[in-house]
């Protein structure tokens, strides 16, 4: 793929139809950045630092995948980690760090990796990851007009708390709503794969669509190994 900077600031970049686009990010970032897609590949191959800047994905793409990203969201201003606004064959977020994850449900949120409600994505892998949030960690669903995911699969992935950010208790992994509270209800397919949750409740650490696939379960607390992303 061809190889493309993006500056310290924050940035936005087109992947044109048919084409393949890497790319690199400066260490230290300081703000976030935006990629639309109009049919092609992207690769973020080493994330690094992203600093307290988020990514955000808008367009079509045959393919993504963004690795290695270490993202430290603002205390003061609620904010997301990684928005997929896309349509998609295959999105991969692998090896990344997000921090910092806070908000309130009638008020201003964030959510680590949040499924936006125009994305329209065939397969979403997260793995190697490790959020720290005090409101939602994963933010995802399906809609019966076919909109969202159609398979999610979380492998290594470890989710904790942040007590000093906390408003209100919340639910971590948050990948459908029930059958009275909204329209992202469609059931899809849902692969848990050594998934970690330490968090408040146990209650409130992940709610299914009805009639979701799952398979596999969660485990409580942290893995044995510490977190699968480390700080540093």
């Amino acid at each position: 793929m061809p190889l493309e900077d993006l500056r310290q600031t924050f940035d936005s970049r087109v992947v044109p139809a048919g084409s393949a686009l890497t790319l690199a990010m400066p260490k230290p970032r300081i703000k976030g950045f935006e990629v639309v897609g109009e049919g092609g590949h992207l690769a973020v191959p080493d994330g690094r630092n992203a600093g307290s800047g988020s990514a955000s994905l808008k367009g079509v793409f045959a393919s993504v995948e963004l690795g290695g990203f270490r993202l430290d969201l603002p205390r003061d201003t609620p904010a997301d980690g990684i928005g997929l606004w896309c349509k998609a064959g295959f999105v991969a977020i692998r090896n990344g760090r997000i921090t910092g994850v806070h908000g309130q449900q009638d008020k201003r949120h964030g959510d680590g990796i949040q499924v936006g409600d125009q994305a329209e994505i065939d397969t979403l892998l997260v793995e190697n990851v490790t959020i720290l949030s005090a409101y939602q960690a994963i933010m995802a669903h399906a809609t019966p007009g076919g909109r969202g995911l159609k398979t999610l699969i979380l492998r290594n992935l470890n989710v904790r708390d942040e007590p000093d950010l906390r408003k209100q208790l919340s639910i971590a992994l948050l990948l459908g709503d029930k059958p009275t509270t909204g329209k992202k209800k469609a059931p899809y397919t849902i692969v848990l794969e050594n998934v970690w949750v330490d968090w408040p409740s146990k209650g409130h650490c992940i709610q299914f669509p009805e009639g979701a696939r799952v398979l596999g379960e969660i485990n409580y607390g942290v893995p044995p190994g510490g977190d699968f992303c480390k700080a540093a």
